[in-house]
């Protein structure tokens, strides 16, 4: 096989190989070859996204790091910061369900501590095919095991986040996870490389031959001979993380470090080229120093190993043996494979032989960018009428239908085999529609959450991205915090094919303007691309995390009802109730897939937010619950996990587009009944809509006498439900 042969192998085009041979002046040698090719794969480089992607609003009060580190970090109180960072790990979820995750477990936590902040927090956002598909069983099993092990493992709370079920996932199911960690400001850590003669130190597990090009593995479109790619999937390992973990803190505290990273795609390679780029030097390494599993590894395996648990670090010299001796104490290997040099070159050394001799720029920040073709696509324009849709349904026909859902069952069987309390830090856990985290020696709250709304993005990119920011805004909202900070996670199918691409560029405008809008600036992201198989393309499913403060005294809140006699509202933008929109009712129940997006105004929904957080700040109400996906019954049924409710639904609005249709923001409330009249005059006074529903207590959901259903059978028929697909 010729090199350009070679290079197509790689993922490389034909015009990206001669443009690596013209910057070189030379053809590239093997081993920079594939490095070459997991740098401006479309994982690491995000050359179909990083033209839009530099427009977006990333500075804000709060912030104090954004975009280019491991990890966005934001401002908590003056002393405190909070790290985060949400990642995919789609395709090798698919491949090896189990340890796919698990390793995307691993990989985000590492972006949190290798900034200098301990993790307090994982949560995921996860979508599998169409129930009845023969893998889903299978794919559900292993990543919900991979994130537990892995969480659980290194005694790291999992306390918020979604599961979804849709056929379009069938082929290529993703796995996104979000993690919370939290430093003092004045230890914050960063990746950049500097300092002529220091040490380039090695830190973590051995390097093995597992996950070689899982990066251009994951910037590459499925097909049925996919599955024979598990090589390139990494095998983790949950307690030497923890042990590099604690390494990597200790050494940080005692100010030992210069700068670090950790090896996540392309391994040694990315790490390499990141640090020297951000520092703008060079490093010298010699790959016969650095530890190895296996004796026969060759250079090209050493450099693109993406081989878990590994951190590179740069050390002063006269600092080395007080690191070699912290790494000794926590029983992790580490080596001094190299050093910093001037020239912006990474040069890497094996047998006495230099297989590695590439500037830094071109390898990794003038990676090329791509302005490709973009064709309009779509935009669902229609609705229905709602007082005809559902008319020849009960309440009980159309439950029945959406409890055949895994999107509309509760999600109790999953996160119930998390560790949730472990560090005995989690406030509200999960569940709810975002969680709350309590920070040591601190007397502000931190509030998390990670949501998608795929369905919405399909059919009206800039509306659904609307939606997503202030859905997530909302469920921060509802447990008391102040949303000030995002991040993200793009995950789309084929960026080459213009329909798609129109998606992802409107996406990221419109998520760029509503954060605008909302003030909660991006601090960092991932894009995942070419989630398609067969030429199934995934639906747009960008996700968001964001972060929230719960400021010194403020209130937290629950969404659980335990108690008879609270009164029951409903909280919302001013809303027409006369057409039904995309939902999932009509989805399952009418087989209306191309309905149109919600009308949303942005102002209502910022009066909403702030409306909410007023209340429970002034004590009003005691429990909240957001309005989305399933709609007002959904919701109502989240919030009484053990207790009833009779239900009396608002007059002149058809009762099942009420309960089921879903639109813009909207929350259910419960209150002590001497609190309804301040409520409902706060809440009008802030041109927002507010109905008395009904009254908690019993044992039996009642709604308008129509539905009755005992709440122990409600609740055993989704266990079911979890049975039947495990």
């Amino acid at each position: 096989m010729n090199l350009r042969d070679e290079a197509l192998e790689h993922g490389l085009s034909s015009e990206e190989f001669d443009l690596i041979c013209s910057l070189l002046h030379r053809d590239p040698n093997q081993v920079e070859l594939g490095i070459f090719a997991v740098m401006w794969s479309e994982h690491c480089s995000y050359k179909s996204t990083r033209k839009y992607l530099r427009n977006l609003p990333t500075t804000g009060p709060h912030v104090i790091l954004g975009p280019g580190e491991n990890a966005g970090v934001i401002d908590l109180d003056g002393t405190h910061a909070v790290c985060f960072k949400v990642e995919s790990h789609n395709h090798p979820s698919f491949i090896e369900p189990f340890q796919g995750a698990a390793t995307g477990v691993g990989g985000i936590l590492r972006d949190i501590f290798t900034m200098g902040a301990r993790p307090i927090a994982v949560l995921d956002s996860l979508h599998f095919g169409e129930e009845s598909h023969p893998k889903v069983p299978h794919l559900l099993k292993g990543v919900v095991s991979g994130i537990s092990h892995y969480g659980n493992c290194m005694g790291i709370p999992t306390v918020n986040g979604e599961t979804k079920f849709d056929s379009c996932y069938d082929g290529n199911n993703l796995v996104n996870a979000m993690a919370v960690g939290v430093c003092k400001i004045n230890e914050i850590y960063t990746a950049k490389a500097e300092g002529v003669g220091n040490i380039v130190l090695y830190l973590g597990s051995k390097t093995g031959k597992d996950g070689i090009h899982g990066a251009t593995m994951a910037s590459e479109e499925f097909d049925e001979e996919s599955e024979d790619k598990r090589p390139t999937v990494q095998v983790g390992d949950p307690f030497m993380e923890k042990l590099v973990m604690e390494a990597t803190l200790e050494m940080i505290q005692k100010k030992l470090l210069v700068a670090i990273q950790d090896m996540g795609a392309a391994g040694i390679a990315c790490s390499t080229f990141e640090m020297s780029s951000k520092g703008q030097c060079g490093m010298e390494i010699n790959l016969d120093l650095v530890p190895l599993r296996e004796k026969n590894t060759s250079a090209y395996e050493i450099f693109l190993s993406e081989s878990q648990e590994r951190m590179l670090a740069v050390v002063h010299p006269e600092r080395l043996d007080e690191v070699l001796e912290v790494a000794k104490k926590w029983g992790v290997d580490s080596a001094a494979i190299g050093k910093i040099i001037a020239e912006p070159k990474v040069l890497a050394y094996h047998h006495g032989e230099k297989v590695v001799d590439l500037p830094v720029e071109p390898v990794s920040s003038k990676a090329p960018v791509y302005d490709r073709p973009i064709a309009t696509g779509k935009i669902f324009d229609r609705s229905l009428d709602a007082n005809s849709c559902l008319r020849d349904f009960s309440i009980k026909d159309i439950v029945h239908k959406l409890l055949e859902s895994g999107s509309f069952a509760e999600k109790e069987y999953i996160y119930q085999q998390y560790d949730h309390s472990v560090g005995a830090d989690t406030l509200i856990g999960p569940g709810a529609d975002a969680s709350v985290l309590r920070v040591k020696d601190s007397k502000h709250k931190v509030g998390v959450v990670l949501k998608s709304l795929a369905h919405l993005c399909q059919a009206d990119p800039h509306k659904g991205m609307q939606h997503l920011v202030s859905y997530c805004i909302q469920s921060l909202a509802s447990v008391g915090a102040k949303a000030v900070a995002t991040t993200n996670c793009l995950n789309f199918g084929n960026p080459q094919e213009p329909e798609i691409m129109d998606q992802i560029r409107i996406s990221i405008e419109s998520l760029g303007e509503s954060c605008a809008y909302f003030q909660t600036p991006i601090t960092g992201g991932n894009a995942s691309l070419y989630n398609q198989t067969d030429q199934t393309n995934i639906l747009p499913t960008p996700s968001v995390g964001m972060v929230g403060i719960v400021e010194p005294g403020a209130p937290i809140c629950h969404p659980y009802i335990h108690e008879s006699g609270l009164h029951i509202g409903y909280v919302g933008t001013a809303q027409v109730f006369d057409r039904l929109y995309q939902s999932l009712v009509a989805r399952k129940v009418l087989g209306e897939k191309e309905l149109m997006c919600p009308p949303i105004d942005l102002a209502q929904e910022k009066r909403l937010q702030k409306t909410l957080l007023a209340l429970i700040h002034n004590q009003s109400i005691q429990h909240s619950c957001v309005v989305r996906s399933g709609g007002v019954f959904k919701s109502l049924t989240a919030m009484l996990p053990k207790i009833g409710c009779k239900i009396q639904t608002p007059d002149g609005i058809d009762p099942n587009v009420f309960l089921f249709g879903e639109f813009a923001g909207a929350f259910l409330v419960a209150a002590y009944s001497e609190k309804i009249k301040a409520i409902s005059d706060h809440v009008q006074n802030s041109g927002l809509s507010f109905y008395v529903l009904g009254e908690s207590g019993g044992s039996e959901i009642d709604i308008n006498g129509q539905y009755k259903e005992s709440i122990k059978h409600f609740k055993s028929s989704q266990k079911a439900f979890w049975k039947g697909l495990s």
